[in-house]
């Protein structure tokens, strides 16, 4: 009982409250939210931050991106397709075409006795005009496909003062004949079916 009182007692009291506040002054100095009551509310540092706004704006702008991107694809390939099914034939397909028709006549195409066409023979024929349009596309303008009754293929234009006969033999030979102005030519060159002989390119000025 006397210890207890002890305590109880002004020099008790006043010992207690001296150890009480020499502990204090190792405490941090108390933060509780002002919600608790005090007057001194904690304080959040606060960093540069794009608002909560704009990220859902960037978002969605980026969202509208790739669907606006992958909608122009799919418009794109569609009018490609268009573009494609509507451009119209060139002069060299449709010579090509034709010479490509030519492969299933049979003998006597002509009902007159002719050969039937000789493939390689149409094969070089087609491949001249495609390789003499990469030279000079305006030199095939309105070249005409020929197929003799011998089954050879050949190619003949008449134009601004140029005429051309081209048959092709099928036997990696051709024979030419070209008139320009006063000037004739008639002959035979090698051709393998690939560039356009040389021969030819001087004389047609390619």
């Amino acid at each position: 009982m006397s210890t207890v009182n002890s305590f109880t007692s002004s020099g008790g009291t006043a010992a207690l409250a001296a150890t009480f506040s020499s502990l204090l002054a190792f405490l941090p100095a108390p933060t509780v939210s002002a919600v608790h009551g005090t007057s001194a509310p904690i304080r959040i540092p606060v960093t540069a931050t794009t608002p909560i706004s704009n990220q859902y704006k960037k978002k969605s702008s980026t969202s509208t991106s790739i669907e606006t991107d992958f909608l122009t694809g799919i418009e794109s390939a569609i009018l490609g397709a268009q573009i494609d099914q509507e451009r119209k034939t060139t002069e060299v397909e449709m010579i090509v075409g034709t010479f490509r028709e030519w492969f299933d006549f049979k003998p006597n195409w002509d009902g007159e006795g002719a050969t039937a066409p000789l493939r390689q023979s149409l094969d070089h024929a087609a491949n001249f005009i495609s390789s003499l349009a990469a030279l000079q596309p305006l030199s095939v303008v309105d070249v005409e496909p020929l197929l003799h009754s011998s089954g050879h293929a050949g190619l003949f234009w008449n134009k601004e003062g140029l005429y051309v006969d081209l048959e092709f033999l099928g036997n990696e030979k051709m024979v030419y004949f070209i008139e320009r102005g006063s000037d004739r030519h008639k002959g035979s060159v090698q051709y393998d079916g690939k560039a356009v002989p040389s021969t030819l390119r001087a004389l047609l000025k390619v």
